[in-house]
């Protein structure tokens, strides 16, 4: 049964057709704002932890293990594994994609952490364990978005 059709507290619940003007803004905050600068300048950019120089990415304010506060980035420079992927035939809406997109789970030597994003196979087969790197817009055309990276293609 639908809330529409219960009796709460016997009174009937009512409904109105139409639209309603919403308005949000939803900021990345502080320490996400550091990486998705970075990829408007074509870096990745992950935060250090003071303890121990690891890298974490995406850059955050804090540890969430220990809650320091993470002041240090630093640009990831090694290339990227491919750990695993998917190809898409179908949107969101279940229609069939134009030509198939495909995915892939993106991990950085050295580097605590992963993106999820578009993978470009540049003719070759996509095997997991494969070396990536990404592709950037060009520079005038970046708005500090994780789609500044256009995709990762296979090397």
């Amino acid at each position: 049964m639908t809330i529409l059709n219960q009796n709460l507290d016997n009174q009937k619940i009512k409904s109105v057709e139409g639209s309603m003007d919403f308005e949000s803004l939803y900021t990345s905050g502080v320490g996400y704002e550091k990486f998705l600068l970075g990829l408007k300048d074509g870096k990745i950019l992950a935060s250090v932890l003071p303890t121990s120089n690891q890298m974490v990415l995406p850059a955050r304010l804090y540890d969430e293990r220990t809650f320091t506060r993470l002041e240090k980035t630093a640009p990831v420079t090694t290339p990227g594994v491919l750990q695993s992927y998917t190809t898409l035939f179908k949107n969101l809406d279940g229609q069939p994609l134009d030509s198939p997109i495909t995915v892939g789970l993106i991990g950085f030597k050295g580097v605590e952490g992963h993106l999820v994003h578009y993978v470009h196979p540049n003719g070759k087969k996509l095997t997991i364990g494969a070396t990536v790197k990404p592709k950037f817009l060009p520079q005038d055309q970046r708005t500090g978005s994780i789609l500044d990276i256009q995709w990762f293609e296979l090397v």
